[in-house]
């Protein structure tokens, strides 16, 4: 029996599972507003490929073209964590298992694999602008023409990998919520990052101290190598929606925005305002880089948020993939990963289906996936109330992090998240829900601490010089004045 699905968003997820599906001899339609595929790395964003996605990318295709593309680019060997304002880190994680490189390169080898397939359609310009569930009907608008085109899918099965704010999923809860089924909707909680990120990049093999095969984290700043051939470095800068400097949000590129970025970035660190500036080993360049500022207000934000799902389908007729289903933040350093395991899990399931006619595919899906990428969107919920904390919570789970790392040091504390996910021990997959079950037994007790400690420490260093006057008055009141006292 062969299946017509049609693929909503041609991402990893989406582009991934119709592989699987075309492998599997069904036909795919894949739409998406995307004009085309090939992207310059300038409008994406670094990502970093784990042996969870890796290993995806070997499965869908054995002659490894896939991986081979991966394989050459920058091997990530570890992150290194800065203090604001200092060009030496205070924390190294090492990984040695991971491999950076962008969302949009990873995506169009993807596409180009894809287009060997005689039994997958592609649908580009196309965008989704109304979702009839009760006629199973879908009019997409051709982004050129305007023009409206009307599907029927009343004899097909949508997947939809159509990003966090799926259009799918807010049409499939609004219907699920108008018949009173609410409990049915694959819509769960949605918690915005509160932040986004812009780009600033670097000439090509620019002179500089940085590490090429580390990922550098500042305060607010993401430092790495994009494109390993020619060394060419971005520098993602997360801007808090709140944040007092509004010129990063601007699209003016005026000198005294420009002025403004460069001392914001020379605040975080001198090194990486070097890094930008810095001319090319292999060319005579402009000085100080100039356009690059200058392209820097051009360039679009990206933002997004946490999805934790309550089902990833709706019946037979829709599965949610990717970040339409359980969108993380870029800290989890696991979204491209977990979007390529879904297809991955979606390949087994229709291997495991084909006995009874599919009749229940997507619930299988459902039933095997949904606990573990709910462990995965509660973690990175974690990490996002640790991005929009206080500074005293921030503190104490900085010091839970460091804790766990000394713990580990000294035989007390085992293999952490980051450990699993994308450090050194990563090369064995571990699910999500295992080692979110152990990530929870670590910090169950020494967050609680750190945060009871850290309420007494930051109200107390808030205070530090009147508290060294008291004490100083102290010790001269008790020692200093009575030995002057017998002098005299």
């Amino acid at each position: 029996m062969s299946l017509d699905f049609i693929i909503i968003g041609a991402g990893a997820a989406g582009l991934s599972s119709a592989i699987y599906a075309a492998k599997d001899g069904h036909s795919v339609r894949i739409y998406d507003k995307l004009h085309h595929f090939i992207q310059n790395d300038e409008d994406s964003y670094p990502i970093g490929l784990n042996p969870r996605g890796i290993n995806v990318l070997k499965d869908l295709d054995p002659d490894l073209v896939l991986y081979s593309f991966i394989k050459n680019e920058t091997p990530i060997e570890g992150w290194s964590i800065y203090q604001a304002g200092n060009d030496k880190p205070f924390v190294n994680f090492e990984s040695g298992t991971t491999i950076g490189a962008t969302r949009g390169g990873v995506v169009y080898q993807l596409y180009e694999y894809a287009k060997k397939f005689d039994n997958i359609k592609f649908f580009l310009n196309q965008k989704l602008m109304t979702f009839d569930i009760e006629n199973k009907t879908l009019e997409f608008e051709d982004q050129d023409s305007k023009e409206i085109n009307e599907v029927d899918a009343s004899d097909s099965r949508i997947i939809a990998s159509d990003g966090v704010w799926s259009k799918v999923r807010r049409e499939t809860h609004q219907y699920l919520i108008n018949l009173g089924k609410e409990e049915l909707s694959p819509q769960g909680e949605i918690h915005n990052w509160g932040s986004s990120f812009r780009l600033l990049f670097s000439r090509d093999n620019p002179d500089t101290l940085l590490n090429p095969t580390r990922h550098h984290i500042f305060s607010g700043l993401y430092v790495a190598v994009v494109k390993n051939d020619i060394k060419k470095w971005v520098v993602s800068l997360q801007i808090n929606e709140n944040t007092k400097e509004k010129f990063l949000l601007s699209e003016d590129d005026n000198e005294e925005n420009i002025d403004s970025l460069k001392n914001y970035v020379q605040n975080k660190s001198p090194l990486v305002l070097k890094l930008i500036n810095s001319k090319s080993k292999n060319n005579d360049d402009d000085e100080n880089n100039e356009a690059e500022y200058h392209h820097f207000f051009q360039r679009r934000t990206f933002s997004g948020a946490v999805v934790i799902p309550n089902k990833l389908n709706y019946d037979e007729f829709i599965l949610f993939l990717g970040d339409s289903a359980h969108s993380v933040n870029p800290a989890t350093g696991e979204g491209i990963n977990s979007a390529l395991e879904d297809a991955y899990i979606f390949k087994q399931t229709l291997e495991q289906n084909k006995k009874n006619d599919y009749n229940n595919l997507f619930q299988k899906y459902n039933d095997i996936r949904l606990h573990d990428v709910q462990c995965l969107s509660k973690y990175a919920k974690y990490l996002l109330d640790g991005w929009n904390a206080n500074p005293t919570e921030r503190l104490a789970r900085t010091c839970t992090t460091i804790g766990l790392q000394l713990g580990k040091k000294l035989g007390i504390v085992g293999e952490t998240w980051n450990d699993k996910s994308f450090g050194s021990s990563a090369d064995k997959v571990t699910p999500y829900s295992v080692i979110y079950k152990t990530f929870q037994k670590q910090t169950r007790l020494l967050l609680p601490f750190n945060r009871l400690l850290c309420k007494i420490i930051v109200p107390l260093w808030s205070i530090r010089y009147l508290l060294l006057i008291f004490v100083s008055a102290v010790i001269a009141k008790i020692f200093i004045y009575p030995l002057l006292s017998s002098l005299i």
